[in-house]
This record gives structure tokens, sequence and C-alpha cells, in this order.
């Protein structure tokens, strides 16, 4: 019994090590073309995978990115392609644009609210297991000027409104 329980301990340890040794498959990251978009801008993005090995190995051609933890696959990426040999010490990079809100289907392209959101990137060596990007890369929606004008101009008028209750307890405004 013993002798087993070694045994499976040793064959454990082995396999540990041979992964640890093998290290990393790849390293992915993401970027975005710039930290600021108008709500409903087009958002451009590059997910790269680095080998870090010393020996070449097959990327899987599809790769997607995530932006607050929700999937977005690029139509494309779904079709069946060939790996990309990727050599050491080499990269490969994914170039995509997410396009959201109208004119396109709110259902699969809902807009993105104004306020800051996190991207995160994920590529693979095989089908199977998707690598992905660390730390989050963070970006900010604002509103299009013309919105951020009518709130201003809103704020200040009714910053500068002078209310008054008549005597029947009716309020009435008087825009100075």
């Amino acid at each position: 019994m013993k002798k087993k329980v070694f045994f499976v301990v040793v064959l454990i340890l082995v396999v540990i090590q041979t992964y640890t040794a093998m290290g990393t498959p790849i390293e992915v990251s993401v970027i975005t073309d710039k930290p600021i978009y108008l709500l409903g801008e087009e958002i451009g993005l590059s997910v790269t995978a680095f080998n870090p090995n010393d020996y070449e190995i097959s990327l899987d051609a599809r790769a997607y990115y995530n932006i607050d933890n929700v999937a977005w696959l690029p139509f494309y990426t779904m079709e069946v392609k060939p790996p990309i040999p990727l050599p050491p010490l080499s990269s490969y990079t994914w170039y995509f644009e997410h396009h959201h809100g109208p004119p396109l289907d709110p259902e699969f392209y809902p807009l993105l609210e104004v306020g800051i959101h996190s991207v995160v990137g994920k590529a693979a060596v095989d089908t199977e297991s998707y690598i992905q990007s660390y730390p989050p890369v963070h970006f900010t929606v604002v509103p299009e000027p013309a919105t951020i004008v009518f709130i201003l101009t809103g704020m200040l008028s009714f910053a500068k409104c002078k209310c008054r209750r008549a005597e029947g307890g009716e309020v009435h405004r008087q825009t100075l």
C-alpha cells in the first residue's frame, strides 16, 4: 500500500514539474486605440499573443475579447482557419473594431453605457484552453458634446431659477 501511495505521489510531482518546466504557452495582452470614446463610437482593440518559449508553437487562429465580462466573438473569427505558427520570442496581433449601439441590433450589440469599462483579450494555443490577458485594460465612454451642453445648460438654468410660493400654495418659477 505504501509503495502505491509513494508511486502516485512521485508521478504527480513529475507531472507538475514537467508542466512547470514547459512554462506559459503564450502571454496575451490587449490594448485599445485610445482611452476615451464618445457614446456609440467604434472602439479599436488589439489582442496580442507572445511566445516566451524557446520553441515554436501553433496558435489557434481565433481570438476574442471580453468587455465588462461579456464575450465578444467577431463573426470572422468563428471560421475554421489553419493554425498560426509562432516562432520563439515573437508575437501575433489580431485587430478588432467593436461596434455597438444604433443602427446595429441592440440585442446583439448593446450600447455601452457612459462610464469606465474593462476589456481583456483571449487567445489560445489550442481550441480548448484560452489564455486571458492580465490585468484588464480600462477605457471610458463619455456622452457626446451636445448632451454635455444640454446637461450643463439645464443645470445652469436650474441653478439660476428663483422659486417663490404664491398664496394658494402653488410654486411659481422665475428665471433670472
